[in-house]
C-alpha cells in the first residue's frame, strides 16, 4: 500500500498538478478531506509533492489545534494504526473555498469547519470569502512544528 492509495485518480491528478514546483503552496481549493476519527485529526489536502507523493500540504486540525502544514501521509497511517484507526478519505467532500478561507474560518472559530450551512459557519465563510485572499495562504496561521512529519 502506498500513500497515494488514499486518493481517487481524479484527486491524485489535481493534487499532483497543485504540487508542481510552480504551483506549490499556493492558495488552492482543497481537493481531499482526510480524517482519523479516533484521534480527532482532520486534513484538507491541497497538494502532493510530485517527487515524493508521501509529502502533502494543507490545513491540519490536530484535535482543535489548527495549522497550515506539510505532513507525511505514511505518518498519518502509522498514527492511525497505532490507535486501531484508519485514515479515511471523505469522498463526499467538495472544496468550495480556497485554503486561506478555510484557515481564516478555523482561526476565528477555533477548529476546522467544512460546511457553511451552520449559522456561525455561514457568517464566517461569507465574511472571509470576499476575494481579498493572497496566494500566501501560509501567512494566515502561524506555522507550528509539524506533528506528523
Amino acid at each position: 500500500m502506498t500513500a497515494t492509495d488514499l486518493f481517487t485518480e481524479t484527486q491524485l491528478e489535481i493534487l499532483f498538478e497543485n504540487g508542481k514546483k510552480e504551483n506549490w503552496r499556493k492558495n488552492h481549493i482543497p481537493v481531499a478531506y482526510l480524517r482519523i476519527k479516533g484521534l480527532g485529526f482532520r486534513f484538507l489536502v491541497t497538494e502532493l509533492c510530485a517527487d515524493n507523493p508521501d509529502i502533502a500540504f494543507g490545513l491540519c486540525d490536530y484535535d482543535s489545534e489548527v495549522c497550515i502544514d506539510i505532513f507525511r501521509i505514511s505518518k498519518l497511517k502509522e498514527l492511525a494504526e497505532e490507535k486501531g484507526n484508519i485514515v479515511e478519505n471523505k469522498l463526499d467532500f467538495t472544496g468550495k473555498y480556497n485554503l486561506a478561507v478555510y484557515a481564516k474560518v478555523a482561526t476565528d472559530f477555533g477548529t476546522m469547519l467544512l460546511e457553511d450551512d451552520t449559522n456561525p459557519g455561514k457568517k464566517l465563510f461569507s465574511y472571509f470569502n470576499k476575494g481579498k485572499n493572497s496566494d500566501l495562504s501560509q501567512n494566515v496561521l502561524n506555522l507550528k512544528p509539524a506533528l506528523v512529519w
